[in-house]
């Protein structure tokens, strides 16, 4: 169907740009309304990417903490551990009886020639017993005479007359004990708080 417009030629370009401007100012409005809603979108999306940022880097810091928490108390525990072993290591060592300082001075008395066959010793006495072959009875009595003198380590020897009871090729015995504090450590006095000990009760006057 054929539209015939029959105004006056300036009538119809008034109706020409007028409708040109409407479509332009739509287009316009239009396009107006789509950039503040980009923008509006843009500002949401940077708000919410900040927030989850801020929100990630507090729940990252919160585990890097525990984390450190953690390795801390293990090492800690570790280190605890280590020192414990320490403590009994040394608490072992210096309750373990020191064999090498009594044979040490057993052997410097043992006279030339003379020959130990065996050295019995009792941790829990200091009892010892040796056997032993000497040329000569006088080294018997020279092994004797040494072990008796060494107060620092020994005492209450045990000396057989049958040891000296042959003059040559002696088969002897002897027995004695070590010293106190010399094979295991003397203990250590506990000390005594004064404020712990009771008062004694203040006398009552005689009526």
């Amino acid at each position: 169907m054929k539209h015939i417009n029959l105004l006056p030629k300036h009538k119809q370009t008034e109706l020409y740009y007028e409708d040109l401007y409407h479509s332009t100012l739509v287009a316009v409005i239009i396009g107006v309304v789509v950039l503040l809603l980009g923008i509006v979108a843009q500002i949401f999306v940077m708000v919410y990417l900040n927030s989850t940022e801020s929100r990630v880097s507090a729940e990252v810091e919160t585990l890097k903490q525990q984390t450190d928490k953690t390795e801390n108390a293990e090492l800690k525990k570790q280190i605890r551990l280590i020192n414990n072993q320490m403590v009994d290591f040394e608490k072992l060592a210096a309750n373990s009886p020191k064999w090498s300082r009594v044979v040490s001075s057993f052997a410097k008395l043992v006279p030339r020639g003379v020959k130990i066959n065996s050295f019995k010793a009792d941790s829990k006495t200091g009892k010892v017993d040796i056997t032993g072959f000497s040329p000569t009875r006088e080294s018997v009595i020279e092994l004797y005479n040494n072990i008796n003198s060494d107060k620092e380590h020994f005492k209450d020897i045990n000396y057989p007359l049958e040891n000296v009871s042959k003059p040559t090729d002696v088969q002897f015995n002897f027995t004695f004990y070590i010293v106190e504090g010399v094979l295991m450590p003397k203990p250590e006095p506990v000390p005594v708080d004064p404020a712990a000990v009771p008062a004694a009760p203040a006398a009552v006057p005689a009526e």
